[in-house]
């Protein structure tokens, strides 16, 4: 569109970023608890910054991209409500991510006999430590279904002002517009400079007759 990113091209570089996300806050927590498997002291908390600041650029790269694409391509009295959904799906993530964490759970502790020493999810209470790298890769695995699907739906999607005829057809008529003002432009020069030379040449006349006058 010559802004450079379309809107849709930076929600799905914010969901690629989520992806790398996930998967180096895997390979961090396998590195952690081997670690802590060899009885090597605990690694500082400040390793953490990188995925965090990964987690920021994709919300700032998908939140963004989403709220632009609402303004500009919902039509006009619809634009408060696209905007709305926004918030919608972002609280609908809040209540699917609670989900996966209670279904994660059920199902560690179905597999372990009730028994929260094998599951995926540490415990406070008894210090175990847990298998969060499974967990996040998951998640790595279910963002990267979510931008497969995105992707899928983004590469058939045309923009508001590519689908619209009227838009298409007021390009074009401006642009005749413009040529024809050129060519008017252009045959108007024409005609000035005819009419100068014109006007020269009678200037010239009037004063060779003059001069004959003079003379005689």
């Amino acid at each position: 569109r010559g802004r450079g990113p379309t809107y849709l091209q930076r929600i799905g570089a914010g969901l690629v970023v989520s992806v790398v996300t996930m998967a180096i806050a895997a390979g961090i927590e396998a590195w952690r608890l081997a670690g802590v498997a060899r009885g090597e002291p605990p690694m500082s908390v400040f390793i953490l910054a990188v995925p965090f600041a990964l987690v920021g650029v994709s919300e700032v790269c998908v939140l963004i991209g989403i709220m632009e694409l609402s303004f500009s391509e919902a039509p006009d009295s619809m634009r408060s409500l696209a905007s709305s959904l926004q918030l919608v799906t972002g609280s609908l993530g809040s209540f699917l991510s609670s989900a996966i964490v209670a279904a994660v759970e059920a199902i560690c502790r179905s597999r372990s006999d009730g028994d929260t020493q094998n599951g995926w999810l540490p415990d406070t209470d008894t210090g175990y430590q847990g298998r969060l790298d499974l967990f996040y890769a998951l998640l790595a695995v279910i963002s990267a279904l979510n931008l497969g699907f995105f992707g899928a739906v983004a590469s058939s999607y045309q923009y508001k002002a590519l689908s619209d005829p009227s838009v298409r057809a007021g390009r074009g008529g401006a642009g005749r517009a413009a040529g024809g003002g050129g060519r008017r432009g252009e045959g108007g020069g024409r005609k000035s400079a005819a009419a100068a030379a014109g006007g020269g040449r009678q200037r010239v006349w009037r004063r060779e007759g003059w001069r004959e006058r003079e003379r005689r």
